[in-house]
């Protein structure tokens, strides 16, 4: 009696999402009322795996939360809504009386919380909206190709997803979102290319406060020298004055002697600081 309390003042005031199920080989198939589509950023490829009846592809897409925030709140939003459409209509479609809870535990639902990740199904014959670097690729071999090889190395994927319906089984349900466009773009190339270009700068940068330095250091070691033979040069100059204006003086073979000794000494100096 809760149950049915429930759905009718419920359904008062829901949106329907789905149309009422058809059967469809040993499963049924509810169609949604209109077309929902979604835009997702940067997804990554978990898994690629061939359908049971070959026609297409169940990829299993990550969703990174930080470039795609409002996208799983839609996605979250949408299954619960799918869960009310459900709840509302299981006696309707298939004479069973589901409260609510039942039909959360038997639903499947499209975006897992835990994992960030959602089923998506490439169709084998409808794949024409399929970009990779720029160039429209036309065979389905080639884009598992493309999407295989992206597990191993660093690209761009945005992807435009469309709600199908929902698939009824016997002991549960599952969502079917189709691919309506993806765009692949490698950044290994540019990547690289940029890590090299650092890389070459940084070198530049470390070689070149190197050499500064050994040049500093150099600069510093040759003023001292100029300073140290400013110096002698002044005292030899003084000295050999000295013996100019005392050329009278009895000492002066001493001064010459001296200042004879001194220019020796400098000589050998020199040719020691080279």
């Amino acid at each position: 009696m809760v149950n049915y309390i429930y759905k009718k003042v419920f359904a008062i005031k829901y949106r329907k999402m789905l149309k009422p199920p058809v059967k469809k080989n040993n499963k049924y198939l509810s169609l949604s009322q209109k077309a929902v589509k979604l835009s997702i950023t940067d997804i990554k490829i978990k898994s690629i795996k061939r359908l049971i009846n070959g026609t297409g592809y169940n990829l299993t897409i990550y969703i990174p939360e930080e470039t795609n925030e409002d996208i799983i709140k839609q996605l979250i939003d949408f299954d619960n809504k799918i869960i009310d459409d459900i709840t509302i209509n299981i006696e309707n479609w298939f004479n069973k009386n589901l409260d609510k809870s039942d039909v959360i535990e038997l639903h499947t639902k499209s975006f897992c919380n835990q994992t960030k990740t959602i089923n998506i199904i490439l169709n084998d014959s409808e794949y024409s909206n399929i970009i990779y670097n720029d160039r429209k690729i036309n065979d389905i071999d080639n884009i598992i190709d493309i999407l295989k090889d992206s597990k191993n190395k660093k690209v761009t994927m945005n992807i435009c997803i469309e709600y199908y319906g929902l698939y009824f089984y016997s002991e549960n349900t599952s969502n079917k979102w189709l691919i309506k466009s993806l765009d692949i773009t490698d950044i290994n190339d540019d990547i690289d290319e940029m890590f090299l270009i650092d890389d070459v700068i940084d070198k530049v940068d470390e070689r070149f406060f190197n050499i500064n330095k050994i040049m500093n250091e150099k600069i510093q070691k040759y003023n001292d020298i100029i300073s140290e033979y400013t110096d002698d040069y002044n005292n030899i100059k003084k000295k050999i004055e000295d013996i100019k204006k005392n050329k009278g003086n009895n000492n002066i073979n001493i001064l010459i002697n001296n200042i004879d000794n001194i220019l020796i000494t400098q000589g050998e100096k020199i040719k020691k600081k080279y």
